[in-house]
């Protein structure tokens, strides 16, 4: 029945807000969600939580934002501004420290419980946090994390879940180029996931794979002429050759729109040049990257104010599947 009215709801909104519709109206679309939006601000920044997305997010239970600042929105920000010296402290969630041991005594109900007292103890005045509960879905002990919203949890050395949104969640094959052959198959998201968990300080850099596509309009009209010399109509299965992105601007908050906008030229033609963005600084000669001190970087130059990651051609190479990615497109296309 939840998933029945969960339906119905979720269509009746699509409907509010869609421009195909008389009635639509994006200002009341917007109102609808607006309660939610809010109270997954506050969770986030009470627990000190990330990958946040809808409404729900992750927090370590012994690092939330400690109850004693009774935070307001105006002395949130003034906290965040002034500097380390004023900055938020962390604690327990509970009175005492919670170990891996005790993550299977723990009840998921009641961390629910105390995590909704703990977030209206940090913004009091804030009348919109007493309208929610808060549910827990699952207590980990690990958790690799890639972008605004992607992540593979862990407990007791077993995944437990997986997200990564925009990738598909299947196997696909690897292809050996020089030979014309497939020589394995393997699920991209779990293999890139797992090596930033198991070492983030030197990743696999991930194999090209083959996703199918159904042509549509939009992309018809962008690649008009290469899919008509391909015989290439709307409707009908064309393919894309992916390679994961590992660093992607939605990781980051930046300090302005300007500043976003002028990392987002750079890296926009990076990506277009070498396929690559800025794990061209951050990978070895091994061609293992960096991930942890890649992130590191790019978070204190956005910090610091800086407007670009101040590249210079000579120091940027291709990503090192970038041949291996063009030879498999120039393959298929042979073969369509």
């Amino acid at each position: 029945m939840n998933e029945f009215i969960k339906l119905i709801t979720n269509t009746v909104y699509g409907d509010i807000v869609s421009p195909f519709f008389a009635t639509a109206n994006k200002v009341i679309g917007n109102n609808i969600t607006e309660r939610a939006r809010s109270m997954s601000w506050y969770m986030e920044k009470s627990l000190h939580g990330i990958q946040t997305i809808t409404d729900g997010c992750c927090f370590e239970l012994n690092q939330v934002v400690k109850t004693r600042y009774q935070l307001t929105n105006s002395k949130y920000k003034y906290l965040k501004e002034v500097g380390p010296q004023k900055d938020l402290s962390f604690g327990k969630l509970y009175t005492f420290k919670i170990r891996e041991n005790d993550i299977e005594e723990l009840s998921q109900d009641k961390i629910g419980i105390q995590v909704s007292n703990h977030i209206r103890k940090c913004f009091p005045k804030i009348s919109i946090v007493r309208l929610f509960d808060i549910e827990v879905k699952t207590v980990i002990i690990g958790i690799a994390t890639h972008g605004a919203s992607n992540y593979r949890m862990y407990k007791k050395g077993k995944m437990v879940k997986t997200k990564m949104r925009s990738y598909n969640n299947t196997e696909y094959p690897d292809y050996d180029v020089s030979t014309d052959s497939i020589i394995g198959n393997y699920n991209r998201t779990i293999s890139w996931l797992n090596s930033i968990y198991k070492n983030p300080y030197n990743v696999k850099r991930e194999e090209p794979f083959v996703e199918e596509l159904i042509v549509k309009t939009k992309n018809y009209i962008k690649q008009r002429e290469r899919l008509d010399l391909l015989n290439i109509a709307v409707g009908d299965i064309d393919y894309r050759i992916r390679l994961i992105t590992e660093c992607t601007l939605s990781m980051f908050t930046f300090q302005s729109y300007k500043q976003y906008k002028s990392w987002q030229e750079e890296y926009t033609q990076m990506r277009r040049n070498y396929k690559q963005s800025y794990e061209a600084f951050h990978t070895n000669k091994e061609g293992l990257l960096n991930y942890k001190e890649m992130i590191e970087t790019i978070h204190h130059k956005i910090k610091k104010g800086d407007l670009k990651y101040k590249v210079g051609r000579r120091d940027v190479n291709d990503h090192p599947k970038k041949e291996k990615t063009e030879r498999i497109m120039e393959y298929i296309e042979t073969k369509i």
